[in-house]
Order: C-alpha cells, then sequence, then structure tokens
C-alpha cells in the first residue's frame, strides 16, 4: 500500500510540475517586475467588456476562454524579446501564426494538452513597445480552425 501511494504522490508531483514549467505563468511572475502594465482577469469579467458585435468571429475563443493575461513593455525590448522566444523554445509552445512587416513581428503559439489547446500566447512587437497576451482556454483544432475561417 505505501508503494502505491508513494507512487501517487511521485505522478502527482510530476503532473503538476510539467504543468507548471509549460504555462506562461512562470514567465509572467519573472517578468511581471519589468512590465509597464500588466493584468491577469478571469475570463468571465473580461468578457463583460467585450462588445458582441465587434468579436463575432472569435466568439467561439470567448466562450472557451477561462483567463487572460497581458503585458506591455516599452523598456528592454530586445532582451525580453529574446527571452520570450527562448521561453517558447524550452516550452512545447507551437508556433501558429507568425507574421512580419518590416520591423513589426506578430507571433500566436499554442500550448497543447490531451489533443487540444490549453493556452494561446500572443507576442506584438513593434519599434516601441512588446505586448504580450496569453488566454487560457480548452480549444479544439476544429473549433481553432472554425474561427479562423470566419476571419475576414
Amino acid at each position: 500500500m505505501k508503494k502505491v501511494i508513494s507512487f501517487a504522490i511521485v505522478v502527482l508531483f510530476l503532473t503538476s510540475c510539467r504543468t507548471s514549467q509549460n504555462s506562461f505563468e512562470n514567465f509572467y511572475k519573472n517578468h511581471k517586475a519589468e512590465s509597464e502594465f500588466s493584468m491577469k482577469i478571469p475570463a468571465f469579467l473580461a468578457n463583460l467588456f467585450l462588445k458582441d458585435e465587434d468579436l463575432k468571429e472569435a466568439k467561439s475563443l470567448i466562450k472557451k476562454a477561462k483567463s487572460y493575461r497581458i503585458m506591455v513593455f516599452s523598456e528592454n525590448l530586445q532582451d525580453l524579446q529574446s527571452d520570450f522566444n527562448h521561453f517558447v523554445k524550452k516550452h512545447p509552445y507551437k508556433p501558429l501564426i507568425m507574421v512580419k512587416e518590416r520591423k513589426d513581428k506578430v507571433g500566436i503559439y499554442a500550448l497543447e494538452n490531451d489533443n487540444h489547446i490549453s493556452e494561446i500566447v500572443l507576442n506584438v512587437k513593434d519599434k516601441e513597445s512588446v505586448v504580450i497576451m496569453s488566454v487560457k482556454t480548452n480549444l479544439t483544432y476544429d473549433e481553432l480552425a472554425e474561427i479562423t475561417k470566419n476571419i475576414d
């Protein structure tokens, strides 16, 4: 019985370590003090301020959202971007969309757990600032495809 309990504790510990290491939460905590603005808000509260007519295409994503985190930076942008790129490469985030126009860059990354997207991270960098936003969600790839299909 002790072996079973010990095994269960080890599995629980490893599972919790995996979740915390793969989450954007660590990046958020490590860089919050450097940000000009940061906010963590539950989805039900944030969704009260979103206008339905403005976000018709993303309604499925918004309904599946659990929480949002946003950070805005205006100093040490090169170092911050380097830290973010290292974070994304070190963790199992998959790049979904990468857009570059001159010096402006947009990247959208997804963290997958059990064939669902558990988190979407948006990184927007221009010459004056970096905005990083995370959305905790439980979205299937079919739902994501449906959302992106409807975007003009």
